[in-house]
């Protein structure tokens, strides 16, 4: 059962998570994979712990934009790297 508020669409860009705060410095580049209305899906070098609060910037192609967001999973890939998944609030 798919427990999302909205559907997710198939979306790759290049974008940059950074804490809370917003430090410059603090970026993590990711690659997001889908995008929804409520969350964001992406692929990272490094993990998230659930819960933490970051923001994300996007901006690829046409699409420009930055949301504070909460961090639901992050799973190691056995190819490397995490699958993240994460809220917009």
């Amino acid at each position: 059962m798919d427990r999302r508020r909205s559907p997710r669409q198939a979306y790759v860009a290049t974008a940059w998570i950074s804490g809370e705060s917003g430090n410059p410095g603090s970026d993590h580049q990711v690659v997001v994979f889908d995008l929804s209305l409520h969350g964001v899906g992406f692929t990272s070098d490094e993990p998230f712990e659930p819960e933490t609060i970051h923001w994300m910037i996007l901006g690829s192609g046409g699409l420009r934009a930055s949301s504070r967001l909460r961090m639901v999973t992050c799973r190691e890939r056995e190819a490397g790297g995490y699958d993240c998944g994460a809220e917009f609030f």
